[in-house]
């Protein structure tokens, strides 16, 4: 790869680099805006490109191949140790992280899913900032639910560009307006025009500073830095919202009967199970501070 690492710290300026990391994330729909995002690339492209789409955990993947033969660029599956190049594609496999090494190596691993996705856009993205900063430049595609939404923030917020398929493009909207909301200055385009945009902004060069203020901490904490301890406090979140749920239903069964007393109890394990959550998801999105919090069960 091209030029150094992404750094941080106060006062820290970056010498002119390229964006020449591109990284991709969809899932429901993602294949079509995919396939319309690779056929504008250019065969000279000056940058590597890294997908992740959220795929069934076990059986093969056609996706490289399909990608292959949608445009111009070589695209292949990821593999662990693989050097990447400029000009090519690279899919994560199901049920494999895909991340970055300090060396610029590709990594695949099987660390706790995050977010519930193994694959994880989120782990790519983040992974990408913290190890290429300014240089990265950060899709969401077609998709439901929020995955990316988080990384695409910690791109953003380590100097990289974002850039979110149009909601109303997509056959599946959620992922790209959840991610609309995390970073509203994000470039919001059809997907069919994506892929030209990305090919303008890696031939720009760029100087930026860093975006720490002396006394703060890195934009990366060590939540997002993580796969496997993100992975495991969304685990633990999702178990508090089922417990929360259960001990709502509980309660709702206990007042049908006249039984106030033991409803009350079981409102009270709620609340401090809602409590919990809301400590989780300050810590997991602490790098999206803009976004409204989401509603939690019960």
């Amino acid at each position: 790869m091209k030029g150094g690492r992404g750094q941080y710290g106060a006062g820290f300026h970056s010498p002119a680099v390229s964006r020449d990391i591109v990284v991709i994330g969809a899932s429901a729909g993602g294949v079509e805006a995919l396939q319309a995002v690779v056929q504008g690339l250019p065969r000279d492209l000056r940058a590597s490109v890294f997908v992740v789409l959220h795929l069934a955990r076990r059986g093969p993947c056609a996706l490289a191949a399909i990608l292959d033969r949608a445009g111009p660029l070589a695209a292949i599956p990821a593999e662990d140790g693989m050097q990447p190049s400029d000009g090519h594609i690279y899919v994560a496999p199901p049920d494999h992280h895909l991340v970055f090494d300090a060396a610029d190596r590709l990594r695949l691993n099987q660390d706790l899913a995050v977010n519930g996705h193994r694959p994880s856009v989120d782990a790519l993205f983040r992974s990408a900032a913290m190890a290429y900063g300014s240089r990265v430049i950060g899709v969401v595609l077609s998709g439901s639910g929020d995955d990316g939404s988080a990384g695409l923030v910690a791109v953003a917020r380590a100097g990289g560009l974002a850039i979110i398929q149009d909601p109303d493009d997509a056959l599946h909207g959620s992922m790209p307006r959840r991610a609309c909301e995390f970073v509203p200055d994000a470039l919001v385009r059809p997907a069919g025009e994506i892929g030209p945009l990305i090919a303008h902004l890696v031939t720009a060069e760029i100087v930026q500073p860093a975006v720490l203020v002396p006394g703060q901490d890195p934009p990366l904490d060590i939540v997002g830095a993580d796969a496997a301890l993100d992975g495991a406090l969304w685990l633990a979140l999702r178990a508090l919202e089922e417990k929360s749920a259960l001990n709502r239903r509980l309660a709702r069964s206990r007042r049908s009967t006249g039984d106030e007393e033991v409803a009350s109890r079981f409102d009270e394990l709620a609340d401090e199970c809602v409590r919990a959550i809301a400590v989780l998801r300050e810590r997991l999105e602490l790098a999206a501070p803009a976004r409204p919090r989401p509603t939690t069960v019960g």
